[in-house]
């Protein structure tokens, strides 16, 4: 299944989204660029300067995804996430062949 089936273009413009590992940058202005800039994106690195990519309406945080206590505020920081997720999670599986 492609990405569009689970997020067509248009379709989740005002979403909150969460990825983990920036690296150097490149899928940032993809999904910028993909959801609009009424989204609020945020990406997760560890290494300190990932936060350069940070523009209006891009966060980025830092920390270990493997340090549960930090990815468990991060999420209850990002609490709408949670229920954007499972909305989107849920149309994955019913367009799935599962």
């Amino acid at each position: 299944m492609s990405i569009t089936g689970c997020w067509p273009p248009g379709d989740l413009k005002t979403s909150i989204f969460l990825e983990i590992g920036v690296w150097k940058g490149g899928s940032i202005k993809m999904w910028q660029d993909y959801f609009g800039a009424a989204s609020r994106l945020t990406f997760l690195d560890i290494d300190l300067a990932c936060k350069t990519f940070e523009v209006p309406g891009i966060a980025v945080e830092i920390g270990d995804q493997s340090d549960r206590v930090f990815l468990k505020n991060l999420l209850l920081h990002m609490a709408l996430l949670v229920s954007s997720l499972m909305m989107v999670v849920t149309r994955c599986i019913s367009k799935s062949k599962f």
